[in-house]
Order: structure tokens, then C-alpha cells, then sequence
């Protein structure tokens, strides 16, 4: 699958000039770090089938592997070297042990197969593109060398340092990740690696890597040598190019696109990646503190500065707001919810105060008759009007004196009792009525002057 998988690729790059890119280190193409060892052949497997033979091509191993020339009319022969890997490290096999075989491979459309041809070196650049045929290279094990069978293929693709086609070139994309899913390749026409995502609000800013191999990864080219050009990927999925497809610069909205690198000489083809700009989490935005509140009675709605970075957002275009626990005193909370070009949620907390206590209270003048009194005390009821109180009520006399100070105020209620035997005349009692206050209100006192004519 895997064969006819690169060659379909490796067709289409032919017939547009959109090959694909893969990141060669990635698909098992790096140099090994094991120590060589030296093991004897008996102690050898003595099958070229077992997994731990390795074929090396110019000092590397993988799938597939780049060998650049220099121009397209360029060959190369491959050092070929086949090495043991076990635990212990890599034991170079004598070369009068096997021979060396090459495939030319290739898709036949036609037949809906793989084919192949035997081919011997050296390689060199086959199409307009810069690209040579893809060329599985095995080693053969040779009668009476204590070996037997055929190592599994390396694949090795010829290509000219100055193409930016096929497999050949990379991208560098700052501030992105690639997608490397299987939902990212399904979407993607199986780019491996060859797909970005970046958030919104990041600036789009790839340049193209050429000359990778398995052992180095490829430089950024300098910007002489390239065109660039963006396009919206729902219009023609990268295939035509449309001219109707093309953007004008960089995008900057969610959404999906592709970015072209066409070569300028000496560098020439091109190469296609593909990017999404996906909504940017609203997570990372910064909610300004919210000032303290005070309990109205009414749901509490500030709007807070939303910013990410250094854009600040808008409410109704880039979130939604929404609240809790923004009624009564205590903490509430205020929730921005990403839409648009953003996703997700930031909350933050504010406090709502309790509001002041709004009792009102009002003294009501009282007479008691000196006739009664000399036999008695007398209680006079309702003495302060008390409005909008919250909370519970208490009274108590405050006046200074100690004449009006035996003038008894009911706790309670409020009541004022006239001690028995009170001369005539006019007093004047203090009395201070404090409500408690709730959880919505704070305590509060007012303090008013009864009258108390006796006669």
C-alpha cells in the first residue's frame, strides 16, 4: 500500500507540480545512532529477511530518501552499504555477501498496479519537474555466502537541489503545528506533515525549505528565489489554482487555504501546502477586573475590556456575555464565550456590595396625663414610624440625661413607659432605631427626638 501510495503521489506531482511534501526524517528516514559492533556471520542471521537488515544509501536509510544532483542533466550511483541492527548496535556486512538490486517502480493506472523494471545506475532527473523515478534499492544475498534471501527495498528518489517540487521541499511555518491526524490527512489528500493549523490573529508567515534529507533538515530559501501566493482552499482545493481561488495577500480570517512557492532561477517548479486558520482561543484573552458593584435589587451586567494580545475584542461580533450569581451581594461571575474567530470560554469574578440600609424612621409626639401618673406608669405605643427597614428592629433611649434616661424604650418595639410620679412639662427622649441589615444590606441606625408632653 505503501508503494502505491507514493506512486499515485509521486503521479500527481508529475502531472501538476504539486507533489506533495514529506518530511523524510519523519517517515523513518534518519541516520542511526547505534555504535557499529562487529559479529561474526555464524552469529548472524542468515536470512537477509529478518527485519534487523538494513540497506544505506549514501550513509542513510529510510523511506523515502532524497538524493540531490546538481542540475537535471546530473547523475548519480548511490554508495550502497547493508548493515545488521540488533540490540547491541549495527555490524557493517561484507559486500561480497550480496549484490545489489534496483527497481525502477512505478503505478500503472491502466492496469491498476505496481509495476517495476530492473534498472542499474546511475540515476538521474527523468521529468520536467526535476525529479528522477522513485528507485527501490535491496540487497540480494550471493550463493556460498552463508546468507540467503533479500532484504526489504529502500526507496530512493533522485531529485535536482534547484527544484522546489515532489518530495524535495519543506515548509517552515512560525507560530503553526503541523497536523499529522488521520482526520487532517483524510481532509488533506494525506499531505503528511504538509498541513498547518495556525489560530486566528497569527500572522501568516511560511517560507519554503528545500534540500532536506534524512540526516539534515532543509534551509529556508531566500525570498529572491521564490513567488508566493495564497489561495482559498474551498474554491479549488489546490489542484487548478484558480485565478478566482487566489487572495490578494496573506488571510487573515478563519477559514481554509493553501500557500504556493513557485522557484525563480535558478530555482524552479513549485509546491503547495496546505493551512487552516482556525478560531483562536478565547482562553488566552485577558478579561479587564471589573470594578465593585452594590446590590440594586436588579441583575448586574458590567462589560468588561476583552482583549487577546493587543486587539480587543467585540462583544456581539467576536463573544457572547453572559452571567451568574449577579443579583444579590457576593460574588458573581461573568462568562465570555468565543464565536466567530474565537472558541471557548474566559470567565472572571467580580463582588457586588451590600447596598446601604434605606430605613427611615420618623418620631411621633406623645401626651401622658399627670393624673395617671401619680398612680402609675404609663407605656405610649407607637412612638417612631419606621419605613423600607431590612433587616431586624431594635430601640434604645440615648438620651443624655438621667431624668430622660428613666424614660424606659422597649427593646422590641419601641414603646416608651413614663415612670410613675413624672412632673409636668416637656421631655425630650433620644430614642436610636437600628435595623440589622441582611444579606443584601448593611446594618443601619437613625436616631429621632420623641416628645412627651405630660400635663
Amino acid at each position: 500500500m505503501a508503494g502505491k501510495l507514493a506512486t499515485l503521489l509521486m503521479a500527481a506531482a508529475l502531472a501538476l507540480g504539486l507533489a506533495p511534501s514529506i518530511a523524510v526524517a519523519a517517515q523513518g528516514g534518519e541516520l542511526q545512532a547505534a555504535p557499529l559492533t562487529t559479529m561474526s556471520d555464524a552469529d548472524l542471521p542468515s536470512d537477509f529477511g529478518d527485519e534487523g537488515y538494513r540497506v544505506y544509501a549514501n550513509g542513510e536509510t529510510g523511506w523515502p530518501l532524497l538524493l540531490y544532483v546538481d542540475g537535471k542533466s546530473a547523475t548519480l550511483t548511490p554508495e550502497i552499504e547493508l548493515y545488521y541492527e540488533g540490540d547491541g548496535g549495527k555490524t557493517l556486512i561484507n559486500k561480497d555477501a550480496y549484490t545489489v538490486s534496483y527497481a525502477k517502480t512505478w503505478w500503472d493506472e491502466e492496469a491498476d498496479e505496481e509495476k517495476s523494471e530492473t534498472v542499474e545506475p546511475p540515476f538521474g532527473i527523468t521529468n520536467e519537474a526535476g525529479m528522477g523515478d522513485e528507485i527501490r534499492i535491496s540487497a540480494v544475498a550471493k550463493n556460498g555466502s552463508g546468507f540467503t534471501g533479500e532484504t526489504q527495498p529502500i526507496s530512493i528518489y533522485v531529485y535536482d537541489k534547484y527544484t522546489l517540487a515532489g518530495f524535495a521541499t519543506d515548509c517552515d511555518f512560525p507560530n503553526a503545528e503541523r497536523d499529522d491526524s488521520e482526520a487532517g490527512q483524510e481532509t488533506h489528500f494525506h499531505m503528511w506533515h504538509n498541513y498547518y493549523v495556525v489560530n486566528y490573529g497569527v500572522a501568516v508567515q511560511p517560507t519554503p525549505l528545500v534540500g532536506e534529507t534524512a540526516s539534515q533538515p532543509g534551509a529556508q530559501l531566500d525570498s529572491r528565489y521564490y513567488d508566493i501566493a495564497y489561495y482559498d482552499w474551498t474554491k479549488d482545493s489546490r489542484w487548478d489554482r484558480l485565478e478566482s481561488a487566489k487572495l490578494d495577500g496573506a488571510p487573515t480570517q478563519v477559514g481554509k487555504y493553501y500557500v504556493t512557492f513557485t522557484g525563480k532561477d535558478p530555482y524552479y517548479g513549485s509546491i503547495a501546502v496546505d493551512f487552516d486558520i482556525m478560531q483562536a482561543p478565547i482562553a488566552d484573552a485577558a478579561v479587564a477586573s471589573i470594578k465593585t458593584q452594590t446590590y440594586t435589587g436588579k441583575a448586574i451586567e458590567p462589560t468588561p475590556e476583552v482583549k487577546l494580545g493587543t486587539t480587543t475584542l467585540k462583544s456581539g461580533t467576536d463573544y457572547t456575555i453572559s452571567y451568574k450569581n449577579n443579583i444579590n451581594a457576593g460574588t458573581a461571575t461573568v462568562t465570555v464565550t468565543g464565536k466567530g474567530n474565537y472558541t471557548g470560554t474566559k470567565s472572571a469574578t467580580f463582588k457586588i456590595n451590600k447596598a446601604k440600609q434605606p430605613m427611615t424612621a420618623k418620631a411621633v409626639n406623645k401626651t401622658a396625663k399627670i393624673k395617671t401618673l401619680k398612680k402609675k406608669a404609663v407605656t405610649l405605643t407607637k412612638s417612631v414610624t419606621v419605613k423600607e427597614k431590612q433587616g431586624t428592629l431594635s430601640y434604645k433611649n440615648v438620651s443624655k440625661t438621667k431624668k430622660l434616661k428613666m424614660f424606659k424604650v422597649n427593646a422590641k418595639n419601641g414603646t416608651i413607659t413614663v415612670p410613675k410620679g413624672t412632673k409636668k412639662g416637656t421631655y425630650k427622649i433620644k430614642v436610636k432605631v437600628t435595623a440589622e441589615g441582611n444579606a443584601n444590606y448593611e446594618s443601619g441606625s437613625k436616631t429621632v427626638t420623641v416628645k412627651i408632653k405630660v400635663k
